[in-house]
């Protein structure tokens, strides 16, 4: 290795072990045999500062590193981001040889570079996670303001714009680093044979109160081995936080729940911020928002919310998509054509039984030339060449109303005729379309937003009681937004619920196995 020298003061070349990283270093380059594996993001990057160092500002550097290690606030790992190198490397700025500060540099520049991304659109694509998510893509930061963030030394300014910052993703990150402060989670698994119920007494019950405390749901442990209540009161927060029916009976959810160690809450509270950056940074003033895992609809309307409602959503087997639309109109009495999978997973193996069930279903069967066929001249072999509607009606697969939104998934949000299953805990019931509780109250809702005057005088009893389908235009701009959060933050308190489609491992695993290669 040799010494570099300034054009003031000719000394002839030196082989040297170290390099001493002084003002004469500055307007140094990168070595093209370091460039040639970049990536043509940093490569660009370089030759817009004519391939030279670019971190010799400390303000800038310093800043950088600075936000590194606190990129796990936001879900993020600070170990894909180089810090032990470039940790290292900062240390001995001013021993390291040329070839190490020139690595260091570029270990800087794709720090920044990942980072700025990572923090505007997450690390990795649902497009190439799931087919079922249809989201709209959200673009790397452009070169431009990463290269005008370094001429400006404002590294701080650019990591903090392009950081998401809705409400709910901001009380999601203080509620992980609210976590990350704890203590170790040390206590031993509960195992509870039966259900615990007032005033039983064992040593699980102990560890249950020291648990409590841990997650804040209970003041202080009594030392008792009484399920006594306070600790009944305790649970019931516990319980309501994570999902569960508050009954304060400890059974097998309750326990489950409480055997979340503080790094697996750290893993799910990541994901879900993770998922926070893959969406639109603005909702809009007047959206729906159905979180499918808590089995929950809020309307918001200019930015208040207005009406909450329970919901039942698709079950495992057939999820709710997530996706962005817009509510374009309302069908009152609507009629039901049966799509495809429920076509060949429910209907032909039914009525291939027994025919009588077009007749029980009310459904009219239809041919191409949308003649109606009797059931009795039905050709199950032929199954696909048919429509099959069913009649409107209070016993209608659609219930009453259904919401309609353009998406490709033919998803929608209706009522149903199973209004039973909204008492039930677990709802991931239906065949992916969202139903609604009480949902001509809500349709009322959303007609009176969209035209006060007219729905005063327009009593939507009288549309059902004609029982003839009825589609009612909506003229205000209502988004709709299916997403999937297992973790928030409510009346600051973080909440969990039941990760009902089993992302949440899988999408960890993924996000800490992702290659930093980016282009």
């Amino acid at each position: 290795m040799f010494f570099l020298h300034s054009c003031k003061e000719k000394v002839a070349p030196t082989k040297v072990s170290n390099f001493f990283v002084d003002q004469d270093s500055i307007d140094q380059i990168i070595k093209p045999e370091f460039l040639e594996k970049e990536n043509d993001g940093i490569k660009e990057l370089y030759a817009s500062f004519d391939n030279k160092i670019i971190w010799n500002n400390d303000k800038n550097r310093k800043t950088l590193i600075d936000f590194i290690k606190k990129s796990e606030e936001d879900g993020l790992f600070p170990e894909d981001y180089h810090l032990k190198e470039i940790d290292s490397f900062e240390r001995n700025r001013t021993k390291i040889n040329y070839s190490d500060f020139q690595t260091f540099d570029l270990l800087l520049s794709n720090g920044f570079k990942n980072l700025a991304d990572d923090l505007h659109k997450g690390k990795l694509n649902p497009r190439d996670l799931y087919n079922d998510w249809d989201l709209p893509y959200k673009s790397p930061i452009k070169i431009e303001k990463i290269i005008e963030a370094i001429q400006n030394n404002e590294i701080n300014d650019l990591l903090i714009d392009v950081s998401v910052k809705n409400k709910l993703y901001t009380d999601l990150k203080e509620g992980l680093k609210s976590i990350l402060k704890k203590s170790d989670y040390n206590f031993p698994k509960t195992v509870v044979d039966t259900k615990i119920v007032a005033n039983d007494s064992s040593k699980t019950i102990q560890v249950i109160k020291q648990k409590l405390v841990y997650w804040n749901d209970l003041n202080e442990n009594d030392g008792t081995l009484v399920y006594d209540k306070e600790t009944i009161k305790a649970i019931k927060k516990f319980q309501k936080r994570n999902g569960l029916s508050p009954d304060g009976v400890i059974g097998k959810g309750t326990v489950d729940a409480l055997n979340y160690s503080k790094e697996k809450r750290i893993e799910q509270l990541k994901v879900n911020l993770e998922r926070w950056k893959w969406f639109p940074e603005d909702f809009g003033e007047n959206y729906i928002f159905i979180n499918i895992p808590e089995y929950k609809l809020h309307f918001v309307f200019e930015n208040d919310t207005v009406e909450s409602k329970r919901i039942v959503v698709g079950k495992p087997s057939r999820k709710t998509p997530i996706l962005t639309s817009k509510i374009n109109n309302l069908v009152f009495n609507p009629t039901w054509t049966v799509p495809p999978t429920i076509l060949k997973e429910d209907l032909v193996p039914s009525a291939s039984k027994n025919i009588s069930y077009f007749t029980r279903n009310r459904i009219t069967i239809l041919n191409s030339k949308k003649d109606t066929i009797k059931p009795k001249d039905w050709d199950s072999k032929n199954y696909k060449s048919y429509r099959y509607v069913q009649s409107p009606g209070y016993n209608n697969s659609l219930g009453l109303v259904k919401f309609n939104f353009p998406n490709k998934y033919m998803v929608y949000l209706h009522d149903t005729n199973h209004r039973d299953y909204f008492t039930r805990s677990y709802r991931a019931l239906s065949s992916g379309c969202v139903r609604i509780e009480e949902p001509l109250p809500f349709a009322k809702t959303i007609l009176m937003k969209d035209d006060e005057e007219f729905w005063k005088e327009s009593e939507i009893d009288t549309i059902i009681k004609k029982a003839k389908t009825k589609v009612v235009p909506i003229k205000i701009n209502v988004k709709v937004f299916q997403l999937y959060y297992t973790s928030w933050v409510e009346k600051s308190q973080i909440m969990f619920c039941p990760d009902i489609y089993k992302l949440d491992d899988e999408l960890y695993e993924k996000l800490r196995n992702k290659s930093f290669d980016k282009s």
